[in-house]
């Protein structure tokens, strides 16, 4: 078992009371007044596992199983109070609105990353002969989609059948990952294989082949649409 704990804050404020306070650009001068866009990244991590070996003749059987949750959430809504560029200051001072940029970020800032996977594996070191051994064994792994991507359901009054529709995301379930070994000491006697790998045990020659799936971090979901 393991638990892991962390946040990361950006551009916080000393003083809360400027939250909701705009970015003001003023092009005449070169400056942005207002406080940068908020977020805070919290992050927790369960993790669960266990393996076990068991060991029959030639053959040595492993086990294994690893459960991991993380009940994460971000909070960022970009220019949340707003973000105005004046080029006239003539607009500025008489609190028009401005000509050339004016974006307000609208929505919930709080974006949940929940997410849980899970993995279990079982290999076989077979030992063939004295000086030949095979790792037989295959891995499974399953990510369920982060909370987030279960918004995207809401934007379905969107959809335009055969080009774009959205939906909750299927998650992948196939993620099967094969795993081959093969570690075999030469034995010769004499001769240009003596000659090669010298005396027996003196020389190991080894091969395998592993197939691996890689975790999707969360940035991928809480910053594109239409999650965001």
């Amino acid at each position: 078992f393991g638990y892991i704990k962390s946040s990361t804050l950006f551009n916080q404020l000393h003083d809360s009371s400027q939250f909701n306070f705009p970015t003001l650009d003023l092009d005449l001068f070169g400056i942005a007044l207002g406080p940068a866009d908020q977020q805070t990244d919290t992050k927790k991590t369960f993790q669960y596992y266990d393996s076990l070996t068991w060991i029959v003749g030639k053959h040595a059987f492993k086990f294994g199983f690893e459960y991991v949750n993380r009940p994460n959430q971000i909070f960022f809504l970009p220019r949340h109070a707003g973000e105005y560029e004046y080029s006239d200051l003539g607009d500025f001072f008489q609190d028009l609105k401005p000509q050339d940029f004016n974006h307000k970020g609208i929505g919930d800032p709080i974006q949940p990353l929940g997410s849980h996977q899970y993995g279990g594996f079982v290999q076989d070191d077979w030992k063939v002969t004295h000086n030949l051994t095979l790792n037989l064994g295959v891995r499974y792994d399953y990510q369920s989609i982060y909370e987030v991507e279960k918004l995207q359901a809401k934007s379905a009054n969107g959809n335009i059948p055969g080009v774009i529709e959205f939906r909750v995301p299927k998650p992948d379930r196939n993620n099967f990952a094969p795993r081959i070994g093969i570690a075999w000491a030469p034995s010769f006697t004499g001769g240009i294989g003596g000659f090669l790998f010298g005396k027996d045990g003196a020389s190991s020659i080894r091969a395998n082949f592993d197939r691996t799936y890689a975790i999707a971090f969360s940035n991928l979901v809480s910053t594109g649409p239409p999650a965001a």
